[in-house]
Order: C-alpha cells, then structure tokens, then sequence
C-alpha cells in the first residue's frame, strides 16, 4: 500500500522529506505521494512545515522533534533539542542545529553537538557553524544516540542548546592528550577554571544569598561549579594495536588541579562499537570552537548558579567469585596475572569456561561477567576487560592498581535496563522539590550490545517514569560521573546522568 509505504519511509527519516525526496525514497511517482500526503494529512498521521519553498512531510509522533522542547514554563533556563537523520553530513547538522536554536529568542549560551560516526566531521562543524556562529559549543562522536524525542538512533545528529544567564562556560583544549594525559588534563582544567566568567553582578548576590538562607553543610554540598568533559576515547591502530583512552589519567590531572571533590560529569568519544569489537577499525573526533580534532580532550568549566546533582548506576550484581590484581603493566592497563596466574587462565577457571572457547568468543563472555573495583562502601564500579593479542593478559580500558581486589559480577538484566532510569532517579533524590530543566545521560556502548532489544526498553522506561523531562545524551566508550555524594571517576558499562533543575542555588 503506498500509504504504508510512505509512513515507513517517513519513519526512517524523523527530521521530515519533502515530496521530491519521498518519491525516491519510496519508489513511488510523486504524483502518488502527493496525493497520498494529502489522505495522511486529514488522517492526522502527518504533519508538514515549510523550509524555504518546499514543504517537509514527517509523522506525527515527531512533533517534538520539529517544535522543539522548549520549557516554556521554566524561570531561569530555556532548552531546546534538535534532532536530524539526513544523508549529508552539512545540511543534517545546520537541521538539528536550527531546530535547536529555534525559539530561544536569541543566541544560545551552550551548546552540545553529538553524532554519529558515520558522518564526516568536517561537514558537521561547518553545518553547526552555518546556525551557531559566534556561540560557544562542544560535541563529538558516538556510538549511537539517546533523548526524549526519538529514543535511540543510530546515525543521526542532535544538538542541545541552553539558554540561561545563570550558567557560564569556558572550555579549554588539550590536544595530544595521550603523550601526557595526566598533565594534559591538569592544565585544562586550571586554565578553564581561571579563565571562567561569571557575571560579576548575579553570581556574587547569589552566593550572598545563600550564605544568608542556607546551612554550610547544603552550601558545601551542592558547589557552584562542575566539569564537562570530552575525551578522545580508545581506538585501534592500522595494525590492529589498541590504544587506551588515557581517561583515567586525565581524569587524576583534573582531581590534581581542581581538587578530588569537583563534580565531573562526561564520557568518551566513541564510533560504531561492531566494528570497533570485530573490524578493529573506527575513529573518534571531538569538536570545539568551531573546529575538528583527534586525539584530543576538551574541559568545559561550568559555573552555574542553578542546582544540579548527579547519578551512577550499572545493574550488574556482586558474586561471591573475589580475586586480586597480582601483575600489571607499568601503565596499569594490561592485566599479566590474576591470582598469580595468567590473567586470561585464571579468568577462564574463575567463569568456569575453557580457554580456547574463552578467547573465541570473549566478548560474549566479559559483557556479562566483567570485574568490578570495589569501594570502601562496598559499592562496585565496572571495568571492561578484552583479551591482549598474546592470548594470555587481559587489556583493561580503566587504569587499575595493582594488588587491588576485584569481584567478577554479574550482568542483572532486569537492573540493567533499569539504570538509566535508576540513575536519574538516584540524582534527584533529595531534590524532588525542584523542577528538571534537562539531564545528560551516558551510557556504555557494550550495555546496547549486552541488552539488545532491551535498551529500547530502558529508554522508554525512562522517558515514561521522568515524562516531560529533556534527554540527551550517548552511547559512549567510556562513562565519567558519580554516585550521589560519591567522587567522579572513569566508568565502564555503567550510565551516568547530570541533572540541571530550574532553580537558583540561593533558593531554600
């Protein structure tokens, strides 16, 4: 049926066609499509708007995706998401740009740009520079794509943009971070600390105000300030090497100049996790300042003068299968022996599976079952392991310490699909009198694989129980943030969620 037809084509395409491209799309005479727009239109199952002379067609369960997500109703913070999914690289990020930008009323303050690696890097900064020229924004790659409006895409552009007078941003850029992650990532952040603006009229009166309404404890509790942060992410060279992100020590640079405490919430940059696990192939990038790096981080200095809180969670569950890191390499990236014994052997006997079929499919088997760090809590945080080209030490995205013990978890997929929602939850805790102005979320490329069809679950678990709340976010190689009232420190497998509420830190 050509209605059937063109609702599926349109499905594919949330950003909207015109009729010229739903005819090649589709494979129908544009004769056929026009008329058939017009059945869809008094259906109410399509809706349109005019770009220029054309008029773009899209479903009807894609409004938001074209009105935006503007809380109108917020005091101190507007924001809006754009989303798009055209072929060109350019003309998909000036969309979900545009969108973005759409009804802020002016500039934007901050934006964030994340995409699909599909996509040449090149032409979407020139399509965000064609919308945000002279506005301070960030992005980079990713594995796949997450908010509120679409759920979870693969190959699509989208783009949040703020506006508020009570946040201020300064990033700054360390590139080659590798060749030196941890001083690298020291002198990011105390240059964008230092070269961070305020208005030097708001921000003093609130923090007055504070000191005036507040206890200290709520004061120290809940600082004016936290990190973003972008981190060009591991990747595999030509011959087939791993190179480790070095978050963990850019991270440990970050805690070095600014002080352990300091919020941190970010993630790696990332590119199709399938071809990365079975091609070894796959290139980050991260954009700032208008431009196009590898190999590159970025620190975002946040000086906000509205609440936010953050959230971890991971679903996996604790076992009583415990062991010590008793080797490791100078880098504490590569495992040599687990309990004194060769990593990959002693992994193997611990899961109960043989070697050989350990190695073939590894994977399979690490996913489900990956060590988790513990805290002096009991907390476990989760490390992804993947097997070394000598088939005997086990590579560790995370830098470990050696003599550290470990617990070998378990993949819960109940609680799995629900950490995302959990996460966000975790955040507000204690902050359910405020209003959610958006959150960010990250997520680990290895949960869509582990999960499968599940994470379509997650997300929409998430959107039902935290309805009317802004997603953005990614899946990532890598996740940075923190438990409530827990230091920030560098995740895998795991979700992690910045929450920004629309209200003054000076409130009661």
């Amino acid at each position: 049926m050509p209605k059937d037809k063109i609702i599926e084509v349109l499905e594919h395409h949330p950003s909207g066609l015109s009729i010229s491209d739903l005819a090649r799309e589709s494979g129908l005479h544009r004769n056929t499509v026009s008329a058939r727009l017009k059945e869809l239109l008094k259906e109410d199952k399509v809706k349109y708007k005019q770009v220029g002379r054309a008029k773009v067609y899209y479903l009807d369960h894609h409004e938001g995706l074209h009105s935006g997500v503007k809380i109108s109703s917020k005091k101190n913070i507007w924001v809006n998401i754009g989303v798009s999914d055209l072929e060109d690289g350019y003309k998909a990020a000036a969309s979900a740009a545009q969108q973005a930008a759409r009804g802020l009323g002016s500039d934007p303050t901050f934006s964030i740009v994340l995409f699909s690696s599909k996509y040449d890097p090149h032409s979407v900064a020139a399509g965000i520079n064609k919308i945000l020229t002279g506005t301070h924004w960030v992005g980079c790659t990713t594995d796949r794509e997450l908010n509120n409006i679409t759920g979870i895409s693969q190959g699509t552009i989208q783009v949040i943009s703020i506006k508020t007078k009570y946040m201020h941003f300064h990033t700054e850029i360390a590139e080659n971070y590798r060749e030196d992650p941890h001083g690298k990532g020291k002198e990011a952040a105390t240059n964008a600390a230092n070269k961070a603006e305020s208005d030097r009229v708001v921000s003093p009166y609130v923090q007055f105000s504070r000191l005036s309404k507040q206890s200290y404890v709520n004061i120290i509790k809940t600082p004016p300030y936290f990190i973003l942060t972008f981190i060009g992410g591991m990747y595999y060279t030509d011959d087939g090497t791993s190179c480790p992100g070095m978050e963990s020590e850019f991270l440990d640079g970050i805690f070095d100049a600014l002080g352990s405490d300091i919020p941190v919430f970010g993630a790696s940059a990332a590119s199709d996790y399938d071809e990365l696990v079975q091609e070894y192939k796959g290139t980050n990038y991260i954009l700032a300042n208008g431009k196009v790096y590898e190999n590159t981080a970025i620190v975002t200095f946040v000086v906000s003068d509205l609440y936010f809180s953050h959230g971890l969670e991971h679903g996996y569950k604790p076992t009583d299968r415990n062991a010590m890191l008793t080797k490791l390499s100078d880098d504490g990236h590569t495992i040599l022996e687990i309990n004194g014994k060769g990593a990959v052997q002693e992994y193997s006997r611990i899961l109960g599976i043989n070697q050989k079929e350990l190695l073939k499919n590894f994977h399979k088997y690490s996913l489900v079952n990956p060590l988790g760090v513990i805290d002096v809590d009991g907390d476990i945080y989760i490390k992804c392991i993947m097997p070394c080209q000598d088939g005997k030490s086990l590579f560790s995205i995370s830098k470990l310490v050696e003599n550290t013990f470990i617990n070998i978890s378990s993949f819960d997929e109940e609680s799995a699909i629900n950490a995302m929602s959990d996460a966000i939850s975790q955040a507000k805790k204690d902050h359910e009198d405020k209003e959610v102005a958006f959150a960010l979320i990250s997520s680990c490329s290895g949960r869509r694989v582990v999960l499968g069809e599940g994470i379509n679950r997650a997300i929409e678990i998430t959107r039902s129980k935290h309805d009317g709340i802004p997603l953005f976010g990614f899946y990532s190689f890598g996740e940075i943030g923190a438990r409530k009232d827990k230091q920030s420190q560098f995740n895998n497998q795991t979700v992690t969620a910045l929450v920004v509420y629309d209200k003054l830190l000076s409130s009661q």
